[in-house]
């Protein structure tokens, strides 16, 4: 589906395609030439950072960080994988079958600044990526801790910040 653009005199005879089946923007000139495509998960991701590019709505600092993590569900079925990033509030978990948003699970894992310091935390699952989302985002799952001690959250916490400002960046969400 293509919509002109009428109203901006700067973009006139352009067009927005919308193809919906592959979830693609593309830009179209005067000519009719595709100039550029966006899949709506970028387009969407940069939505989203711009509304919140100077606001914490978790609560908690976040960093991107790989660690093991092991995890146990209800039934008792343990999985092992790994984190892409991670919060005083949560962590996102990476896994090509996630499990159920709302469902709990018990986490065990270490920080790489204390690898002999096992943490552990409940969680439970707040929402749930299927699949690949451009090359960026790998499906997975992302979780909510529900439990964990205030010494381990502490821990965390350090680390994240200390991680924040190694790489000179501010927190994100």
């Amino acid at each position: 589906m293509r919509n002109a653009i009428n109203k901006t005199n700067k973009y006139k005879g352009y067009s927005l395609d919308i193809d919906t089946s592959n979830e693609v923007f593309t830009l179209i000139d005067p000519n009719g030439a595709a100039i550029k495509s966006f899949d709506w998960g970028m387009v969407i991701t940069t939505m989203i950072d711009d509304l919140y590019k100077d606001t914490n709505r978790r609560g908690d600092p976040r960093a991107p960080l790989s660690i093991k993590i092991k995890y146990t569900d209800d039934q008792g079925k343990a999985y092992e994988s790994i984190t892409d990033i991670i919060g005083g509030g949560g962590l996102y978990i990476e896994s090509l079958n996630p499990l159920p948003a709302g469902n709990t699970v018990s986490l065990e894992f270490t920080l790489p600044d204390r690898p002999r310091e096992i943490i552990y935390a409940d969680a439970t699952i707040a929402w749930v990526r299927q699949k690949f989302e451009h090359i960026l985002y790998y499906p997975g799952m992302g979780l909510r801790f529900t439990k964990i001690s205030e010494k381990d959250k502490g821990k965390l916490l350090r680390m994240i910040n200390s991680l924040n400002e190694l790489r000179g960046e501010k927190t994100r969400w």
